[in-house]
């Protein structure tokens, strides 16, 4: 993996000053400061003094096989941005878990926590649980036509 970092006008989305500073990697949930850099004074040349201190975005870029990511920080104000090519991939992620909602009532609560819709939503269960059972009759449709990033579905559940 290739990490540099750089600096740019605010007004532009591309391009700027790339720093004297380069990583080979930097591991996951980690830091690596940048350190005795400064932005180069030709920078300044269209930049008001009072202004001097938020006129700037500063970026990271990591490149790899996979593609390349950037991550800006606009330090007038302090929002970050992530851009990367190809755009990155969406994150399916799909839980299930019992509920007990009163005395031997169950509810089986199907979540899409992730990134896109889930179609064709089934439940099934290993063949050592034989003693519960879907009560799907009160969906209007089974199995689950689609859950949307974010939904979720309750099926009563006998066990």
């Amino acid at each position: 993996m290739d990490v540099t970092t750089g600096v740019r006008p605010r007004e532009r989305s591309e391009g700027g000053y790339r720093f004297d500073w380069s990583a080979s990697v930097i591991p996951p949930h980690s830091t690596a400061h940048v350190k005795d850099v400064e932005v180069p004074p030709v920078m300044f040349r269209e930049v008001h003094e009072s202004v001097a201190q938020r006129a700037f975005k500063f970026w990271v870029r990591f490149k790899d096989e996979r593609g390349s990511w950037e991550v800006t920080r606009d330090a007038g104000t302090d929002q970050h941005e992530f851009r990367s090519d190809p755009p990155p991939l969406d994150r399916t992620s799909l839980n299930a878990r019992v509920l007990h909602v009163g005395e031997g009532r169950y509810r089986l609560l199907i979540e899409n926590d992730g990134d896109t819709p889930v179609e064709q939503v089934e439940c099934l269960f290993s063949d050592d649980v034989q003693n519960w059972s879907l009560l799907t009759e009160e969906l209007q449709t089974y199995p689950i036509p689609v859950l949307e990033p974010g939904d979720e579905q309750r099926i009563r559940l006998h066990v």
